[in-house]
C-alpha cells in the first residue's frame, strides 16, 4: 500500500528523503536521499502527488534516530525562498487579505539578506535569470538595488522599508503586460501605452484598495516614472521625490541591462553610462550616485583583465572603476577550477573591459565565490 506524504511533516527543505517517493501509481519521482535545496520543489512535490511505500515508511519510522536540527540555508537559498514567496504574493495579491502586511514582511526579509551581504546581494540580482518571470524577477532586483542605493545614503530603515515597499509594488497592476511586452516585436498598441502611462496612478489605487495606508510608500509608487526635467509621467511633475528618482533610475537601469526578445542586454556600464547622458537635474545627480553605490562594474559583472584573464566582479571596491574580482579563465583561456581572488586596483590585474554572459558561458559557483 501507498502512504501520501505531506509538506512540513514528510518532506522537509534541506532534509534527505527517507524513502524512494512514488506517485499515486507506484512509479519512482525521486530516490531515497535526494535533497531537495529549494522551497518550490518541495511544494510542486506535494501538489502532484507525493507517496511512498507505507511498509517502508513503518519500518524508517521505528528505527530512525531522533530527528537531526535542519541544516541552516545558505544566503544563496533564502534569496531562493524570497524570490518564490514574492512571486506567489503578487500573483495573488487581489484575493489576499493579508497583503499588505505579508508584502512589508518580504520587505523586511530582503532588508535582513543584504544586512548579511550587500555585495552578495548585488551578485544574487545581477545574476537573476528574468527571461522566464520578469515582472516579479524585475521587481525583487529594483527593491535590492534600491535598499543598497538608501545604505549608500545613509538613509534611516524607516525610509528604506518604504522604498523597498513601493519597488516591489510599483507595476502591480501590469505584471501581464509585463510578459507580454518583453516578446513583443511589433509596436505598442494605443490601449498598450495608455496601461504604461497610467500604471503609477492604478498602481497607487491599487494598493490603496489593498489597504496601503503608507502615504510615502504611495507617493513613491505613484511618481516612480516622474524625473526632476518635466519629461516623466504621468504627470510630467518637476518637482520629485528623492528616493522616486531613485527607484525611477534604478527600475530604468535593470530594465537596460536585461535581456529582451528584440535586443540583447547592455552591460552594467553601458547602461550607466548611457542613463547619465538622458537624464539631468536632480534625476542625473541620483544616477551618479547609482554608479558610486553599485559601481561602474557592480558584483556578477564578467569583466576581462589586465593579464587576459576572464573574472566576475564579487565585490564593490574603493573606486567605482575598481572593484574585487574573481578569475575564472586563465590568460591561455582555461577555465580553471577554482576562482583566484584578484585585486583590480592593482595594474596587472586592471579592468579592460566587461564582458557579456554569452562571452563568458562560465558556470558561476556561489559557494565557491562567497563560501556563503
Amino acid at each position: 500500500m501507498l502512504k501520501k506524504l505531506a509538506l512540513g511533516e514528510h518532506i522537509r527543505v534541506n532534509q534527505p528523503l527517507a524513502w524512494d517517493v512514488l506517485t499515486d501509481r507506484g512509479t519512482l519521482l525521486l530516490r531515497k536521499g535526494f535533497v531537495p535545496t529549494n522551497p518550490w520543489q518541495v511544494e510542486a512535490l506535494i501538489k502532484r502527488g507525493a507517496y511512498v511505500d507505507e511498509e517502508a515508511f513503518n519500518r524508517h519510522s521505528s528505527t530512525s534516530p531522533a530527528e537531526p536540527e535542519p541544516v541552516a540555508a545558505t544566503l544563496f537559498e533564502q534569496w531562493d525562498d524570497i524570490s518564490f514567496r514574492l512571486n506567489g504574493l503578487l500573483r495573488r495579491h487581489q484575493t489576499e487579505p493579508q497583503f499588505v502586511d505579508k508584502l512589508t514582511q518580504l520587505s523586511t526579509g530582503i532588508m535582513s539578506l543584504v544586512d548579511q551581504g550587500q555585495d552578495v546581494a548585488l551578485f544574487v540580482m545581477l545574476r537573476l535569470d528574468t527571461s522566464n518571470n520578469y515582472p516579479v524577477a524585475h521587481a525583487l532586483q529594483v527593491a535590492v538595488l534600491c535598499d543598497v542605493y538608501g545604505r549608500f545614503m545613509n538613509w534611516d530603515p524607516a525610509d528604506r522599508l518604504a522604498l523597498v515597499n513601493a519597488a516591489l509594488t510599483m507595476n502591480i497592476t501590469i505584471l501581464d503586460l509585463q510578459l507580454i511586452l518583453l516578446r513583443q516585436l511589433e509596436p505598442l498598441s494605443l490601449e498598450q501605452r495608455e496601461a504604461i502611462r497610467n500604471h503609477p496612478t492604478a498602481a497607487r489605487e491599487r494598493l490603496e484598495a489593498l489597504g496601503v495606508i503608507d502615504p510615502v510608500w504611495l507617493n513613491l509608487v505613484a511618481q516612480h516614472h516622474e524625473t526632476s526635467d518635466g519629461r516623466g509621467y504621468p504627470l510630467g511633475l518637476q518637482a520629485v521625490a528623492p528616493a522616486a528618482e531613485v527607484l525611477n533610475v534604478t527600475d530604468r537601469y535593470l530594465a537596460m541591462t536585461s535581456w529582451r526578445y528584440d535586443r540583447e542586454p547592455k552591460l552594467a556600464n553601458a547602461a550607466a553610462r548611457e542613463l547619465y547622458v538622458v537624464t539631468a537635474g536632480s534625476t542625473q545627480e541620483a544616477v551618479a550616485r547609482l554608479i558610486k553605490a553599485f559601481g561602474l562594474y557592480p558584483p556578477g559583472t564578467f569583466v576581462r583583465l589586465a593579464n587576459g584573464e576572464i573574472a566576475v566582479v564579487v565585490a564593490r571596491g574603493g573606486h567605482a572603476n575598481k572593484p574585487r574580482v574573481a578569475t575564472m579563465i586563465g590568460a591561455q583561456g582555461v577555465k580553471l577550477q577554482d576562482p583566484i581572488p584578484r585585486d583590480s586596483a592593482q595594474p596587472e590585474f586592471a579592468i579592460s573591459g566587461a564582458m557579456s554572459n554569452d562571452d563568458c558561458a562560465i558556470y558561476l559557483d556561489p559557494i565557491k565565490l562567497f563560501g556563503a
